[in-house]
């Protein structure tokens, strides 16, 4: 498929093994991995996740002598209330070509972690990541270009699309309502969407985050190897024509592209 995965990661990443090489060799088409940036993971132990940039940028220029310029730059920001400085003094010095905003972990545990939530009830979990996401966004609104997994910390919660009528709903519509005012994009991640069996989730949040005038949808894939590469890219696409939306959005290099779908 043409169109551009936007969340992949690579071995710069501290959690994947796969050569940015790899990914270039299954299409034509171009190729931004978005590593990860994660200060104080609780799930390791709270060490930093810091990217190598100049290795990064070293790899992407070799690459692109060879691939014919089809290599970028990106970075997924882990964002946290206690890191935020810390993130933006990271960023200030760097040029990314396409930076994601996420939530992974409440300070204490990544919402991965399944046995550190025992005992917590669904509504404090999407208060607290809802309260979380808004705030990430608040916070950098300016140094963002799209929104990643809207759903990350319901991906092993069982989280029912009533809970987050009942505790998320008036939370997540100022979610939307700021990232449309600022052209920060809404991801489909398709992880979550088919790995993770959130598909009902995004039944939910799509009407609303399109009921208050946005548009800019992105494809990504969260790949962590060459198999994940566009996962499941072509069922998004049939769900997004399903819901009524014709286009999709691509960013990269400072440039946004509407592409039919």
């Amino acid at each position: 498929m043409k169109l551009l995965d936007h969340h992949m990661h690579s071995d710069i990443s501290f959690d994947s093994r796969e050569l940015i090489e790899n990914y270039l060799k299954l299409s034509e088409n171009s190729i931004i991995t978005t590593e990860h940036l994660d200060f104080q993971d609780p799930s390791g132990g709270y060490v930093d996740r810091i990217p190598d940039y100049d290795c990064h940028r070293k790899i992407a220029k070799e690459l692109n002598d060879l691939y014919n310029n089809r290599v970028f730059v990106g970075i997924e920001v882990g964002w946290t209330e206690v890191s935020n400085d810390q993130i933006l003094s990271f960023l200030d010095s760097k040029s990314y070509d396409l930076v994601l905003l996420s939530v992974h972990q409440n300070g204490h545990a990544d919402y991965l972690e399944k046995d550190k939530f025992e005992g917590v009830s669904k509504q404090s979990i999407i208060e607290h990541y809802f309260n979380d996401l808004l705030k990430a966004v608040i916070a950098m609104k300016e140094h963002v270009d799209v929104l990643t997994h809207f759903d990350y910390g319901f991906r092993v919660h069982d989280v029912s699309v009533k809970d987050l009528e009942d505790h998320g709903r008036s939370v997540f519509e100022s979610i939307c309502a700021l990232i449309i005012e600022h052209d920060i994009a809404f991801e489909l991640n398709t992880s979550s969407m088919y790995k993770h069996k959130n598909l009902d989730l995004h039944s939910w949040a799509i009407p609303i985050y399109t009921s208050l005038g946005g548009s800019r949808f992105v494809l990504g894939s969260d790949a962590h190897s060459k198999y994940e590469y566009q996962r499941n890219f072509g069922d998004a696409v049939d769900y997004l024509k399903s819901l009524g939306v014709s286009e999709v959005v691509e960013l990269y290099d400072g440039d946004v592209r509407f592409v039919s779908i």
